[in-house]
């Protein structure tokens, strides 16, 4: 069982942050994590049960500094393109300042399911994340097609980390003798706003948004 919230114990998950992101969660050692934290590898032990458990709570963390952030930002929105606009620009600014954060859920969203969602559903069931709300007042508000919050959550996580990794593959691939072209990040998010807009909000909020999209 692992121990309460600790200085020791935030400056564990900070070490496995990084350490996780760049070894994995099957390369990494009590070791190489003790080493980052700057601790004895016994101290690990007595704040997470095993190292599967010290990474679900890894994810945890990541994920609720994500919310935190959201959070100490709240704003009003006037249209399903606005809450849209804000998710997905705050997923792609979070992600962009802390690239290990990006590794780390990639990796346990594509390869460790099982603990993934463990993580997920320690936050979930203690609070409404604040991602939540905003796409369940969308809803209620009738801006958003009515769609389970958590359902929503996802596809919009989902559509922006495949574009994050799509950036590190598309120079790589070669269409003929030219290589294809590496959309700016600007263009990048506006082309997913746009889609989700497409596919969350209702026809009345789409022709609206595109009505003051034409007269800005």
């Amino acid at each position: 069982m692992a121990r309460v919230d600790s200085q020791q114990k935030q400056k564990i998950l900070d070490a496995a942050i990084r350490v996780f992101a760049d070894q994995g969660l099957a390369g990494a050692t009590t070791r190489m994590l003790a080493r980052q934290a700057g601790m004895n590898s016994a101290l690990i032990y007595y704040y997470f049960e095993n190292k599967q458990a010290l990474f679900a709570d890894t994810i945890r963390a990541v994920i609720q500094r994500f919310f935190d952030s959201l959070q100490s930002q709240p704003k009003t929105f006037s249209s399903a393109r606005d809450r849209l606009a804000f998710l997905v620009n705050s997923i792609f600014d979070h992600l962009t300042a802390h690239p290990e954060r990006m590794r780390l859920i990639t990796m346990a969203f594509h390869l460790h399911p099982d603990l993934f969602g463990q993580a997920v559903h320690a936050l979930i069931s203690r609070q409404f994340p604040y991602p939540l709300t905003v796409l369940k007042d969308g809803v209620d508000q009738r801006q958003l097609r009515p769609i389970h919050p958590l359902q929503g959550w996802w596809h919009i996580v989902g559509v922006c980390l495949f574009s994050l990794k799509l950036r590190d593959i598309l120079p790589h691939i070669e269409a003929g003798s030219a290589r294809v072209s590496v959309p700016d990040p600007a263009t990048q998010r506006q082309a997913i706003i746009e889609t989700l807009v497409q596919g969350m909000a209702l026809t009345s909020n789409r022709k609206k948004s595109h009505s003051r999209s034409a007269h800005s």
